[in-house]
């Protein structure tokens, strides 16, 4: 009997030790912000656009971006756009512009900081059909704090409207 009840609380305990162990890097809503952590760390930061709805002829999103953190973020200025399709987030992927390259620049955003921010979408995609989009905006963390190569990218979102 003893056995028994022991190995019944060893099982349980296993069980609970493990149920903890899941790793969701991401929190994403159709809310106009989108909570995303860094990998590898506790670092949440948020992004939302100025409005909520733009027309098709919308050149600049402004939005925000904001370390809700106790540690600075980087984040690149490579921004891009989603479109929904169905229920379904896509690249929208229609580049009409040149594309620039930001792949070495970072910029670093301190904790609890706020930064204004601007994306040219006339100029990379033309004109916007009418949908529901969402900005993306990559933040890139360190693979430990030695390291100076950031290639764990976490994407946050914030969606909006064009008509």
């Amino acid at each position: 009997m003893k056995r028994l009840v022991s190995l019944i609380l060893l099982s349980a305990f296993m069980l609970l030790a493990f149920a903890g162990c899941g790793n969701t890097d991401s929190e994403k809503s159709d809310n106009d912000t989108t909570i995303t952590t860094v990998t590898k760390s506790t670092v949440p930061a948020t992004v939302k656009t100025a409005k909520s709805v733009y027309s098709s002829s919308v050149k600049e999103i402004d939005f925000t971006l904001t370390n809700n953190s106790d540690d600075e973020i980087r984040y690149g200025l490579n921004y891009s756009l989603d479109i929904k399709d169905e229920d379904k987030w896509n690249d929208y992927g229609k580049i009409v512009g040149e594309t620039p390259s930001y792949e070495d620049i970072l910029m670093l955003l301190d904790k609890g900081e706020s930064s204004d921010e601007y994306f040219d979408v006339s100029s990379r995609y033309g004109t916007l059909q009418s949908g529901e989009y969402r900005l993306v905006v990559t933040l890139y963390g360190k693979n430990d704090d030695l390291s100076t190569d950031y290639t764990d990218t976490t994407k946050i979102y914030a969606p909006f409207e064009v008509k």
